[in-house]
């Protein structure tokens, strides 16, 4: 007889090969992505006269509890007298596997190790060209791409152009902000699809303590024109304390809010927790929040 009960329960033939083969494939492209960051960029930007950031940051357990987490993020930026480019790329994944199950008889059974299941992962890229107007004065265009499947986005593509004003510029202390109109277009995982602008306004603070500590802030609103109720958040408080000239210990939290949240087709269980075979939608969570502990590498 065949046991449908949920994740945690489930026996073999619910925890597929295929889905392993999956998290695997999807694990070693961000691992390969975080060694890329981390080792290859910093070299090649030196040579081409770029600068920037570098950061990897890797949890793994293994016996009674098997998971991986897994980030990377990168900044690289090319300046000229009065103009610059900028590169963005990060990315998080998390792997994890269930408690063991067993088959057989409750007096002759053997022990099965479910496969790894992907528990979330998220990709974002972004390029931006930013020309000097005035001595604060700031113009902006850029482009961004991001896909994160547990918040129900499969694919969103954004292009904005705005102006920005540097209020605070020192060795010690920074602040500006920004506002621009955008155009997006977003996909999700249920096969929904639209095209909207949208207005985006943008914070950027950095303070340095001392020799070795730096605290920034940014805040990112999106505002849809379309819908005004559809208004997301993108938020992060971090922390660096330098190690060396060239490495530092970075702790980050990131808030990701979403008012009106994509939606999700899942399945539907009894009361006696077994499955229907009916499926429903559902309206995820509108926050969502992400907290990294990276080294950092600079260059």
């Amino acid at each position: 007889m065949r046991d449908d009960r949920l994740p945690g329960h489930r026996p073999e033939e619910h925890l597929s090969g295929a889905r392993s083969k999956s998290a695997g494939s999807s694990i070693a492209w961000s691992l390969a992505l975080g060694l890329l960051t981390v080792a290859v960029l910093p070299v090649a930007a030196e040579e081409t006269g770029w600068s920037g950031t570098a950061e990897l940051s890797l949890v793994a357990t293994a016996g009674n509890s098997d998971s991986t987490s897994f980030g990377f993020k990168t900044s690289l930026e090319h300046a000229w007298d009065r103009s610059k480019v900028v590169l963005r790329a990060e990315g998080v994944h998390l792997e994890s596997t269930s408690q063991d199950f067993a088959v057989g008889s409750p007096d002759n059974f053997e022990l099965r190790e479910p496969d790894a299941e992907t528990m979330a992962e998220s990709y974002k890229l972004e390029g931006r060209y930013e020309r000097r107007l005035r001595e604060k004065l700031i113009g902006h265009a850029g482009a961004s791409w991001d896909r994160n499947r547990f918040s129900g986005i499969d694919s969103r593509l954004s292009g904005e152009i705005g102006l920005g004003y540097q209020w605070r510029e020192s060795d010690d202390f920074e602040f500006r902000t920004d506002a621009g109109v955008t155009v997006t277009r977003q996909e999700d995982v249920d096969g929904t699809e639209d095209t909207f602008p949208g207005l985006r306004f943008s914070s950027a603070l950095s303070k340095k303590f001392g020799q070795g500590a730096k605290f920034e802030n940014v805040l990112v609103i999106d505002e849809s024109l379309d819908d005004t109720e559809d208004l997301r958040l993108d938020m992060i408080n971090s922390l660096a304390v330098s190690l060396t000239e060239t490495l530092a210990l970075k702790v980050s939290l990131q808030w990701l809010y979403d008012n009106q949240p994509s939606l999700a087709d899942i399945a539907l269980f009894d009361r006696d927790l077994m499955l229907t075979g009916n499926r429903v939608t559902v309206e995820l969570d509108e926050l969502d929040s992400i907290l990294t502990t990276a080294l950092v590498v600079s260059f």
